[in-house]
């Protein structure tokens, strides 16, 4: 999920955008050269629109002047900061996700547990799902949250062991749990990610609640909407790391001479703090410093 730019962090566009651009500008000069009743001869005028069209194709559909940008980094040798490649804008506290483009999305964490009838079960997820409307995109992820991250923890107790082969012999006993855990366990948490333009935020939200309060919504062990917590946490199984949201948001100066600065303090500045020591002994108060 972390790694999918274009869908869950990213500003994503489709192939119809693009398409209807070429279109209506590839087509405006012989729109044009029809309207004026063929003023201009047929063998200048043909030439110059093949090349209008080639022109108007590598711009729209070809992606031309991103392509060049890129070009650029790669002959100047410069890369993009993460703040250039999430186009995110902000997590607020109640899981509304707002992107850069003007869109906005809510995740919707569901769990499951084993299923029997996958047939049933694919049913019971569309109705689920269609209660988020037509109207706006819906990306799916699915996370396995029973690989027992609680049982890699574990490893830090190996240093307690003196004994070298007692301490191989449980390393192996973690593997092996790890393994047939990973295998066999079918719990899995569903993130339904609902976008759609930032002007209907409200309807979004109000879908999303409506269908956790729904009934095909007890197909499910347990259903929310994410907020901003269950989003960091996502995130971090999705890569098994850890993943600072407020770094990665956090707005860069204007200049983009951010590289050497640091914050110095928010909002009220912290009172200095008197490292000096106080000890008390023999009823006398001494002071050291």
């Amino acid at each position: 999920m972390l790694l999918d730019i274009d869908n869950f962090y990213g500003e994503h566009e489709g192939r119809l955008g693009p398409t209807l651009k070429f279109l209506l500008i590839g087509g405006a000069p012989i729109l044009l050269w029809v309207y004026t009743g063929f003023i201009v001869p047929a063998f200048l005028f043909f030439p110059f629109w093949v090349v209008w069209l080639i022109r108007v194709g590598l711009i729209t559909l070809g992606r031309e002047r991103d392509r060049l940008v890129q070009f650029r980094k790669q002959i100047n040798d410069e890369y993009a900061s993460i703040y250039e490649l999430l186009n995110i804008k902000t997590i607020h506290q109640d899981g509304c996700i707002e992107y850069v483009n003007g869109m906005v999305a809510y995740a919707v964490v569901a769990v499951n547990g084993t299923t029997y009838d996958p047939t049933t079960r694919a049913q019971q997820v569309h109705d689920f799902m269609s209660l988020f409307g037509n109207d706006y995109d819906v990306d799916v992820y699915i996370q396995n949250i029973t690989d027992m991250k609680s049982l890699e923890e574990r490893y830090n107790n190996v240093k307690l062991f003196v004994d070298p082969e007692a301490a191989k012999d449980f390393i192996d006993i973690i593997d092996h749990n790890r393994k047939v855990v990973y295998s066999q366990s079918r719990l899995t948490r569903i993130v339904f990610v609902v976008k759609g333009r930032k002007s209907y935020w409200t309807d979004i939200r109000d879908n999303c609640k409506m269908a956790v309060y729904s009934g095909p919504a007890k197909a499910f062990k347990e259903v929310k909407i994410g907020l901003r917590e269950d989003i960091q946490e996502i995130l971090n199984t999705d890569i098994r790391g850890m993943v600072d949201l407020d770094s990665l948001l956090q707005k860069k100066y204007a200049t983009h001479q951010y590289y050497g600065s640091r914050v110095l303090y928010f909002d009220e500045k912290e009172e200095p703090v008197d490292d000096r020591t106080e000890n008390e002994e023999r009823g006398f108060m001494v002071i050291d410093g």
